[in-house]
């Protein structure tokens, strides 16, 4: 299929099927391509928009899901809040100094970052480190009662 316009729309597909897609594309070379490939001198490449679901998704099972770079600009630009699937909060207990979280596919090698969520006098994360299928933080003493510690793990 193939189309073109000097001031419209040059392909245009839509569905009413469930879980159909109004344009489909696909590669099976063995060389690698693209399935569907957009671009644009002055706009924006792609548009992906949704009045409830998502409007632009990306998964791979063996490479990156979503790609964004930039040489000279902003490779991801954010507006509103963000889920990470590697972040969350523990609780380090009354009386303790720190908390270990199990969570698959952290290594030694991990970036962890960790804040607490309240203050406590003279209490502040001393370290937050990675092991393997685990992280621990640790705060420069005990605590009085339990206290929650915010975390975040790239890599």
């Amino acid at each position: 299929m193939s189309g073109s316009s000097t001031n419209g729309t040059g392909v245009q597909g839509s569905t009413t099927g469930t879980g159909a897609a109004g344009v489909l594309g696909v590669d099976t070379s063995s060389g690698g391509g693209a399935g569907v490939q957009a671009s644009s001198t002055h706009g924006t490449g792609v548009i992906g928009t949704s009045g409830h679901g998502t409007g632009v998704s990306g998964t791979s099972a063996h490479g990156t899901g979503v790609h964004a770079a930039s040489s000279g600009g902003t490779a991801l630009a954010v507006t509103g809040k963000v889920t990470f699937s590697r972040s969350g909060t523990a609780t380090i207990a009354g009386g303790s100094k720190s908390v270990t979280v199990s969570l698959g596919g952290v290594t030694p090698s991990s970036l962890v970052f960790a804040t607490l969520q309240r203050p406590m006098a003279g209490i502040v994360v001393a370290a937050a480190q990675p092991g393997t299928g685990s992280f621990t933080i640790t705060l420069t003493a005990n605590t009085a009662a339990s206290l929650p510690v915010a975390w975040f793990i790239i890599g």
